[in-house]
């Protein structure tokens, strides 16, 4: 980009958020930016800013220090913004096994695209590819191991053909196991038994969920109502 502006990073410093939010924001305005060192012209930084109510809108090139500025009532808070530690941690306890950046970045607040968003951590704004069998078998025993619990190959080969290797997919499917394991038991065992009857009762919560997604596009995005057919 051309012009006095901002790098990505500089940008995030002077909003006090992470480099990655303020891509994902980008991203979300239809803003190329690959990288945190990307230079943000002075008009998108204003827009960038203005979309978290931020109204300081100087972008000095190479400020470094973080500005501090009030948000308006219609801004998202501290406490729900999805940066903040509080959230995060609420985030690891109810869904415990593979923390997938990309759906955190996705979801600020209850807006979506600048529109409400009944589809909350399964919208992502950026694409991300799936799993390979070998990466998410590596991601699940990594995540497991913390949790003191053993992931037999039946259990794995299940998971990965259930959902695909989609990474929120494979989270949410994996969580839902999970939650039927003991927890009065100091090591935990994972196995295909299990796996295989807790999906046709996750096959039926998320139904649910995709039928938010699909009647969400028709509601705002009539024009795409086509495309969902062909589908």
């Amino acid at each position: 980009m051309k012009g006095v502006g901002l790098r990505g990073h500089e940008l995030a410093r002077s909003l006090s958020m992470s480099s990655h939010s303020v891509l994902a924001r980008l991203s979300e305005l239809g803003v190329p930016a690959p990288g945190a060192s990307s230079l943000v012209d002075s008009a998108t930084a204003t827009r960038v800013k203005d979309s978290f109510g931020q109204y300081d809108v100087a972008t000095e090139a190479g400020a470094t220090t973080p500005r501090q500025s009030t948000r308006n009532a219609g801004a998202v808070k501290p406490s729900t913004h999805p940066d903040t530690s509080r959230n995060l941690q609420r985030r690891k306890q109810a869904v415990p096994v593979v923390e997938d950046h990309q759906v955190i970045l996705a979801r600020f607040g209850s807006q979506f695209l600048g529109r409400p968003n009944p589809l909350f951590s399964w919208a992502k704004a950026n694409f991300l590819a799936p799993f390979e069998r070998h990466e998410a078998d590596d991601l699940a025993r990594s995540v497991g191991q913390k949790m003191r619990i053993t992931i037999e190959d039946g259990a794995l080969e299940a998971l990965f053909e259930a959902a695909g290797g989609r990474a929120f997919r494979y989270r949410h499917l994996a969580s839902a196991v999970v939650n039927e394991l003991p927890f009065d038991t100091f090591h935990r065992e994972l196995k295909n038994p299990l796996v295989m009857r807790t999906i046709n009762t996750w096959r039926h919560q998320i139904a649910v969920n995709m039928r938010e997604m699909l009647d969400h596009v028709r509601r705002y995005s009539y024009e795409l109502t086509p495309v969902l057919q062909l589908l």
